[in-house]
């Protein structure tokens, strides 16, 4: 993410803390730089949801999760955790659907 100068908002911290989330549970995305290509893919994949008109329908986690470039990344720790909804409600693309972080701390994965 590059700084935009606006004031952080509860939606913002909610995304960084999902990104760190996905980060620290996904080993292809441990190395250096690895963060900035998954992004730059998860921006297609927004594009390729709300272009296609599937915003209510596909999240654009699962769409990036089942997209090019995400074949070396195993998700096996998310999903033995329960805790791939936890990671898409935090990641939502829209900041007016995005989970806040006292929900997160509700969700079944955390408890």
């Amino acid at each position: 993410l590059e700084a935009t100068g606006a004031a952080p908002t509860a939606a913002f911290d909610a995304f960084g803390v999902g990104m760190t989330l996905l980060r620290l549970a996904t080993p292809a995305l441990h190395p250096a730089g690895s963060m900035k290509l998954a992004r730059s893919a998860m921006d297609d994949a927004a594009d390729r949801v709300f272009g296609e008109g599937k915003g209510d329908e596909v999240s654009v986690l699962d769409e990036w999760a089942s997209g090019p470039g995400c074949e070396s990344c195993d998700f096996g720790l998310l999903d033995k955790l329960g805790a791939w909804s936890l990671l898409e409600g935090l990641t939502q693309w829209d900041p007016e659907r995005r989970m806040t972080l006292e929900e997160a701390l509700q969700h079944p994965s955390l408890n």
